[in-house]
């Protein structure tokens, strides 16, 4: 069930952050884009998954830019196909349509995307309020208001593959796209004043 996912995932962060102190980031920064849930496998009993990945190169082909052996980022690649049950929700689809990556159901929360002002309102990945962020640091000595009040992980829908503005029900598997520094105000929010839609993922 979802719920006892997203047990496992907390209990995983529990176990990371006694060995490391932190919490897993967000991203190691482009073009180590590796996800928290990349950096979980070993304590969610994929330690075998975690051993074919090389977190020296980038975890894609597409983040490849010729600079990297080619042979290690494939091998990323291709475990990045892997489906896990732990990481999609049992009544939705393993993975985005027309994709060959594994899905994930439950992603990490970079805070309120508020960050504090009006003049940093622009839910930087970078500079986030959350517990997982890029290069985020974040370990239990830095949630002051408790864990039990801090959202590492939620449930969300898969995406139908399309990017493109939706109609209809469309809208719940498909989700605005702002760019870096947009302010994540509800006006900038609003369908059909938005920059851009993706379909790899829903509400």
């Amino acid at each position: 069930s979802c719920k006892n996912n997203l047990k496992q995932l907390a209990l995983a962060l529990h176990n990371y952050e006694s060995t490391h102190r932190v919490f897993p980031p967000g991203a190691l920064g482009y073009p180590y884009v590796w996800s928290a849930h990349a950096q979980l496998l070993p304590f969610v009993e994929q330690a075998g998954l975690q051993n074919l990945l090389d977190y020296d190169v980038p975890p894609l082909n597409a983040f490849n830019s010729g600079s990297f052996d080619a042979a290690a980022v494939g091998q990323n690649d291709n475990a990045a196909k892997t489906k896990l049950a732990i990481l999609t929700c049992p009544s939705d689809k393993e993975s985005v349509p027309n994709s060959e990556y594994g899905g994930i159901s439950y992603p990490a929360c970079m805070g309120s995307g508020i960050n504090g002002s009006a003049a940093t309102d622009d839910g930087s990945n970078a500079n986030a309020d959350g517990i997982i962020f890029a290069r985020s640091k974040i370990g239990f000595r830095d949630v002051t208001d408790g864990t039990s009040n801090t959202v590492a992980f939620s449930e969300q829908l898969l995406g139908d593959g399309q990017d493109a503005a939706p109609t209809g029900t469309d809208y719940k598997h498909r989700v605005v796209v702002l760019s870096m520094g947009t302010q994540t105000t509800p006006a900038a929010c609003v369908p059909g004043s938005a920059p851009a839609w993706s379909g790899q993922r829903g509400k």
